[in-house]
């Protein structure tokens, strides 16, 4: 199972962004308080844990490369919908940098002829966050 931690500001109008994206993407939203009640009301038998496991190998991994697929796409529909800012660019460029990605953030960067956000055009900030997006996504698989 992939996972993918989202930390935002928590405000009523991104609370529906996410669940609509949920819902549309089919992907099942847990925040920490509820899984961690989870955690505790479930049992910590053998069993279960076999009939965990035997189900999370149900699916084959073509099935799964094509749904991690269908919610890359998804994210980057929402996000080409939704106007990309610089600050929303370095952070996601920070992240990555600071989990040890540099070399690829200056190959992503020089795919549009620059060597930092100041000299990437502003039109072209929904393209770079897709790289950007997809390399972090590389790095979690």
């Amino acid at each position: 199972m992939q996972q993918l931690t989202v930390t935002f500001d928590l405000t009523a109008e991104n609370l529906e962004k996410l669940k609509a994206f949920c819902q549309e993407a089919g992907v099942e939203m847990v925040s920490k308080k509820s899984a961690a009640k989870d955690k505790k009301e479930e049992p910590k038998t053998k069993a279960s844990k076999q009939a965990a496991a035997k189900e999370a190998k149900t699916e084959t991994p073509k099935q799964e490369a094509s749904k991690q697929e269908e919610i890359e796409q998804k994210v980057s529909e929402s996000a080409a919908a939704k106007a990309i800012t610089k600050t929303d660019v370095r952070a996601v460029a920070l992240k990555l940098s600071k989990a040890g990605m540099s070399d690829t953030l200056k190959s992503i960067f020089a795919k549009f002829d620059a060597s930092k956000l100041s000299e990437v055009p502003e039109e072209c900030y929904a393209d770079l966050m897709d790289e950007l997006m997809a390399a972090e996504v590389n790095k979690n698989a």
